[in-house]
């Protein structure tokens, strides 16, 4: 629906099919089912009422969490850390990684949760790569996402699906 127009009749449409309809900023209407599942930010109760960005970033989290329990991560964070660029203009003075992983052996990296990648993400990950390169830092991109992680849905209690 990015970027088409969502005309008063189309919204009458979902509502009648079981979606729950909100504006947001760009007067687009933005769709999610209603199942009592989350689809976009806020606190999930199953990970200990943390707050996330998005639904992949709760579902990576749920994944993380897996991972856990299986002794392949020590353990993870949400956004711990904050990173500052020496730059004056352009989008992206800061960056925030989605997730920073320590593994048994003592090593760490971060993961950042990308379904679309944008200029100004895109500026944040060189940006990093240039100015911390003693940081590792791997994209969850769509393809990563759905070849490694979504296929362990059904083994990840509190999954939350896109439509």
């Amino acid at each position: 629906m990015r970027g088409f127009p969502v005309t008063e009749a189309d919204i009458l449409g979902y509502k009648a099919r079981g979606f729950t309809v909100r504006e947001t900023r760009t007067r687009r209407a933005a769709l999610t089912l209603q199942q009592g599942k989350r689809f976009s930010s806020g606190k999930r109760a199953d990970l200990d009422n943390r707050y996330f960005r998005s639904a992949w970033e709760a579902n990576v989290a749920r994944y993380l969490n897996y991972l856990q329990s299986r002794g392949v991560i020590l353990r993870w964070e949400y956004e711990p850390d904050e990173f500052e660029f020496p730059v004056k203009r352009g989008p992206g003075k800061f960056y925030k990684p989605d997730f920073k992983i320590w593994y048994p052996d003592g090593t760490f990296l971060y993961w950042e949760v990308k379904g679309y990648m944008d200029q100004a993400s895109a500026t944040k990950l060189k940006r990093m790569r240039k100015h911390y390169p003693q940081y590792r830092v791997e994209l969850i991109d769509k393809y990563r996402y759905y070849k490694e992680i979504s296929p362990l849905r059904g083994l990840l209690p509190g999954w939350e699906t896109e439509q």
